[in-house]
């Protein structure tokens, strides 16, 4: 006999339909084609969020994308919500990102043709008494038609970092930078600064940081890798005030 509320099924969702301590599930009914493809969850391991794709019908090749949020009850998940993707926007939630404190859900959907084809867009959700609501929705700040904002993305402690898989690296152009220029202005500048140059690799990935300031997200800076011969940025983690960038095919 079951005498706990460990978790007697041992992953997610619960498929047995069975629900021992009138707990909510996530009903297997729904048609289920593919779940967990991303997922997160917080340091304390108490909220836990997981897309799931899904037929509408029975019989029906029209799929629906759903994002669930776990909270742990005792030793076991339960829902506690269920956010569905806005208009039918292709590649909603294709990846899923949860900060730390487990308060704000960042949402990608690289395809959204908010501005331009394709460009992308992520989808801020931050929780207010004990429900998640959107409270942002980021654009790149290159503003490029197809490139794939949203990619990759993951939160540090006060940041997200977002990739752009096409985005375009603006990489500057220095003159007469000497070894000593850490102590010695020695770059040559054109106009006062107002003329400059820059190499522009186009859609070799790029990757934008927000901050976070007053529990909103704030563009910050964008990282480039001007030796990269692939695509940039399209593995990356973030860890505290560090970011990591995985390039498998340079």
């Amino acid at each position: 006999n079951v005498t706990t509320d460990v978790d007697y099924v041992g992953y997610l969702p619960n498929l047995t339909a069975n629900a021992f301590y009138n707990e909510d599930v996530f009903d297997p009914i729904e048609n289920i084609l593919e779940f967990s493809k991303s997922f997160g969850i917080s340091d304390d391991a108490q909220v836990l969020v997981v897309t799931s794709n899904q037929q509408e019908a029975e019989n029906d090749s029209t799929v629906d994308t759903k994002l669930v949020i776990y909270r742990a009850v005792g030793n076991q998940y339960q829902v506690d919500q269920v956010i569905t993707a806005p208009d039918n926007i292709t590649a909603w939630a294709d990846k899923v990102a949860l900060n730390p404190a487990g308060t704000q859900i960042a949402i990608s959907a690289m395809l959204a043709d908010t501005n331009k084809v394709n460009q992308g867009v992520v989808y801020v959700y931050t929780q207010a008494a004990g429900a998640f609501t959107l409270t942002q929705t980021l654009t790149p700040p290159q503003n490029e038609e197809s490139e794939g904002f949203g990619f990759g993305l993951d939160f540090g402690t006060d940041n997200l970092v977002v990739s752009s898989l096409n985005g375009d690296q603006v990489i500057p152009t220095t003159f007469d930078v000497a070894e000593y220029a850490a102590t010695y202005d020695t770059a040559t500048t054109f106009d006062n600064e107002f003329t400059n140059f820059a190499n522009v690799k186009l859609d070799r990935g790029v990757v934008y940081v927000y901050e976070t300031i007053d529990n909103n997200l704030i563009y910050s800076e964008q990282f480039v890798y001007p030796l990269t011969q692939t695509t940039f940025g399209e593995n990356i983690y973030a860890n505290g005030n560090h970011v990591y960038i995985g390039m498998p095919d340079q």
